[in-house]
């Protein structure tokens, strides 16, 4: 795939070339590689955390990926990806999971995490985001789901709770409560 976009006098803003390579396996597995070579231009600074920006300018980087899937067939599925390559004059390099875990035919839970490693000329990072979300079908036309999250750049704390009930057909009600906590400061 290709992706280049111009502003309204045609110049680069951002560039984005990309191969993938998919092979299913037998079982509903699936290994995906991938290679993006990609272009950015930089009109204002860019913030990555709150001590380090990026400043402006062209960038270019390429990145490769790759990741397995575990198929429905199995009783915990999910995404494992991993990948590596340029980043605003720097590298980054990702390890990521998302899973998917049946406990009955009504409840499940989802694990997450993610771990970036970036080296920029200014600093090197590690950003860091675990979460969890937990699923109870309790009817087909009601579900609760709670989400609970980590994200280690801001240091933020966050969850939510959903209860959806679809009374009639087309109809939905939905009560939701969300949570922010800073736990730096």
């Amino acid at each position: 795939s290709v992706d280049y976009i111009t502003g309204n006098d045609l110049t680069l803003e951002s560039q984005q070339l990309q191969a993938q390579a998919r092979v299913e396996l037998l079982n509903g597995d699936q290994a995906e590689f991938e290679v993006e070579n990609s272009a950015e231009v930089l009109d204002e600074e860019f913030e990555v955390t709150d001590d380090v920006l990026v400043p402006t300018g062209s960038y270019r980087f390429s990145t490769m990926r790759a990741s397995y899937e575990l198929g429905s067939r199995h009783r915990a599925t999910g995404r494992l990806s991993a990948s590596r390559g340029g980043f605003y004059g720097g590298t980054r390099t990702e390890a990521r999971y998302r899973g998917r875990i049946e406990l009955t035919a009504n409840l499940s839970l989802e694990p997450t995490v993610a771990l970036n490693w970036i080296d920029l000329p200014q600093e090197s990072l590690t950003l860091r985001l675990f979460g969890g979300r937990t699923t109870w079908t309790i009817t087909p036309r009601m579900q609760s789901s709670a989400l609970v999250q980590f994200n280690s750049q801001d240091g933020a704390l966050s969850s939510s709770l959903r209860f959806r009930w679809e009374y009639r057909p087309g109809s939905e009600l939905f009560f939701v409560y969300t949570d922010g906590r800073d736990t730096v400061g």
